[in-house]
Order: structure tokens, then C-alpha cells, then sequence
């Protein structure tokens, strides 16, 4: 049994993380059995969710995950595609979880109408009572400070949507008329592209972002991907 541990859900989505949601949904597409449990952070291998155990084997990072699992069970979601599908696939799938999921967690740590009204009381329901004053603020200075060293918050909040408006235009010309990203089935790089778009129309996200997932061919992809594997929940 694959024994998969993430962030708890939060926001209507099933892991406040993009990269949980990731990994869950690529396992539903794989149609992989799986047990989830919601992670203990100070066992987490590298400090980061999610991770996986299988046959007594921890294994962490959602990438390297999806690699294992795909050679362990001889099912692979991009057998169908060709080398520039390949391509174009793994170069999505770079931008949104290289760059566009900074911007949404800028987004969601910084900007102080995000942090105030629905990430801060969130965290608050997860932590500790007696340390729930405290730890949601000290949580959000250590993601600051890794924000800048990754880059995206040494720029101002006009730079920081134009930049993460870009991208969304990059996906939505990838995507075309398809029904996924690379076509007519779903994909390795949907997963992703998807984690993080769906965390924007469905959690909490700036309005110019959230808008311009929701009222373009990027609301009906997430809402495709959301009925196919989602739907039971």
C-alpha cells in the first residue's frame, strides 16, 4: 500500500499544498491505490510535504514520487505522447512549479489581504491553541524570507501579478482547444498545471488571478480535471 502524507485539506480543496494536491491527483489518475495521512512536519524527509512510504521505503518529493511510482507499477500517464508533446509538457510544468507557484504563495504569505482574511486563520485551526497567537506569525516570517531568497519578493506587487498573469497566458495558448494540456487524455504535467490553477480558483487568490483562471478555458480545464477525479468528494 502506497501511504501518502500531506497537508490537510483546507479551502475546499483536498491539501492546502499545490504540490499534495499534485501528488493526489496523479495518483487518482494513475488510479493507484493509496492511503493518505495527514503529515507529522517533523518527520517529513528534507523538511517538505509530500512524501511517501512504500515497502518500508520513505520516499520524498513529489517528482521524484511520481518517477518512482510510474517504474514500480509499470503505468505511465505519457506513453501516448511524442517527443515535442514530451517537450512542451515538461516546460509547462517547470514554469508553473518553478515560478508561477511562487507568485501564488506570495500571494497567499504576503500580500496582507490574503494573509489577514483567510490564510491566517487557517494556519490558526492548525496549529497548537496555546501556540496559535504565535506560530502562524513566525511560520509567515520564515516564508517571507525564503520568498526573497527564491527572488519573487524582491519585486512589488504589480510586477508580481504581471508576472504570474503571464504564465497564465502561457497555459491557456499551450492548452488551446484541447481538453487537457497536451491533448485529449490527461498527463503528467496536467497534475501540476492543475494544483496550482485549481489552488487559485478555488482557495484563496488575489481577484486579477483568481478572475483570470476562472473566466477563461482555464476555468472549464480545472473544473474537467475537478469532476473526472475529484467528483466523489
Amino acid at each position: 500500500m502506497i501511504v501518502v502524507h500531506i497537508l490537510p485539506s483546507g479551502f475546499g480543496l483536498p491539501s492546502v499544498s499545490p504540490f499534495c494536491l499534485k501528488l493526489l491527483t496523479w495518483l487518482r489518475m494513475a488510479e493507484l491505490e493509496h492511503e493518505v495521512r495527514v503529515a507529522n512536519l517533523r518527520q517529513a524527509p528534507r523538511g517538505k510535504v509530500p512524501w511517501v512510504e512504500l515497502d518500508g521505503e520513505v520516499i520524498p518529493d513529489s517528482e521524484r514520487i511520481i518517477e518512482n511510482l510510474t517504474a514500480r507499477f509499470d503505468v505511465d500517464l505519457d506513453a501516448w505522447l511524442d517527443a515535442q508533446q514530451r517537450a512542451q509538457g515538461h516546460a509547462i510544468r517547470r514554469m508553473i512549479e518553478e515560478h508561477t507557484y511562487f507568485t501564488l504563495v506570495w500571494d497567499r504569505w504576503v500580500d496582507e489581504d490574503r494573509w489577514r482574511t483567510a490564510l491566517e486563520p487557517e494556519i490558526r485551526k492548525l496549529v497548537p491553541p496555546a501556540l496559535a497567537w504565535l506560530l502562524p506569525g513566525v511560520i509567515r516570517k520564515s516564508v517571507r524570507k525564503q520568498l526573497h531568497q527564491q527572488g519573487i519578493a524582491r519585486h512589488d506587487r504589480a510586477t508580481i501579478m504581471a508576472k504570474s498573469l503571464a504564465d497564465l497566458d502561457t497555459v491557456e495558448a499551450a492548452l488551446g482547444a484541447n481538453s487537457y494540456l497536451l491533448g485529449s487524455q490527461p498527463s503528467t504535467a496536467d497534475a501540476s498545471v492543475y494544483s496550482v490553477l485549481a489552488s487559485m480558483a478555488y482557495g484563496p487568490c488575489s481577484p486579477e488571478l483568481k478572475a483570470r483562471v476562472t473566466d477563461s478555458r482555464l476555468g472549464p480545464y480545472c473544473q474537467r480535471i475537478r469532476e473526472r477525479y475529484w467528483a466523489r468528494e
